[in-house]
């Protein structure tokens, strides 16, 4: 799904609803803004399950307000697809 939605990401998102899916997980946004994803979602009904989010959005002021992703997705899950063990370790708790 990757490349086809590189090309055409409103397209894709239509064909998967059209498929019976009642949601998608984000490994990246196209070059677009996650309010924009939301809002192409909405349009085709589903729901945003889960995003592969980088461990620098979740630091100081990058989580606060409405432009971070995790808060424009209304989701419970969110994957980080790598994270070295000595950062995690800084990792304020």
């Amino acid at each position: 799904m990757r490349d086809v939605a590189a090309k055409d990401v409103p397209g894709t998102i239509e064909a998967v609803a059209k498929m019976g899916y009642q949601g998608v997980e984000f490994a990246g946004y196209y070059g677009r803004k996650a309010e924009d994803l939301r809002k192409i979602l909405d349009q085709n009904n589903l729901k945003c399950c889960g995003t592969h989010t980088g461990i620098d959005t979740l630091k100081g002021d990058a989580l606060k307000g409405p432009s971070s992703s995790i808060t424009s997705w209304a989701t419970s899950f969110s994957s980080f697809p790598g994270c070295r063990r000595p950062t995690w370790a800084r990792w304020p708790r």
